[in-house]
């Protein structure tokens, strides 16, 4: 009885190390497939509406928040425009230089169709 006991937790340890590592492998395969960028370059950016995170004007840097595929990514954002950005304000993305978002105020482009 004891060898049948002790070949059973042998058939049982082996058992679990087959299945974990054919799940090791297969995650590793599905990983491996994903494609992770941090990086996501200018004409991924340009043309995005973000949220102000941090308040700035042209006098100063501040940070806007960007939906990408999913994600949310933080930038440092900076404007040319004599516009002080609050929180929560939305920024259009007219640029990216040296990982700063050059923005205008979102509102910009509302027209005055009323003529």
């Amino acid at each position: 009885m004891n060898r049948a006991l002790i070949l059973l937790a042998i058939a049982s340890v082996a058992v679990g190390l087959l299945l974990g590592g054919i799940i090791v492998f297969v995650l590793f395969i599905y990983r491996r497939k994903i494609t992770i960028s941090s990086s996501i370059g200018d004409p991924h950016l340009a043309g995005r509406v973000g949220i102000v995170t941090v308040p700035f004007d042209y006098r100063s840097k501040g940070k806007i928040s960007l939906q990408i595929e999913g994600s949310t990514r933080e930038m440092i954002a900076v404007t040319d425009q004599p516009y002080a950005f609050s929180p929560g304000d939305q920024a259009l993305v007219i640029q990216v230089h040296n990982t700063q978002a050059w923005v205008i105020p979102a509102s910009y482009l509302e027209a005055d169709f009323s003529d």
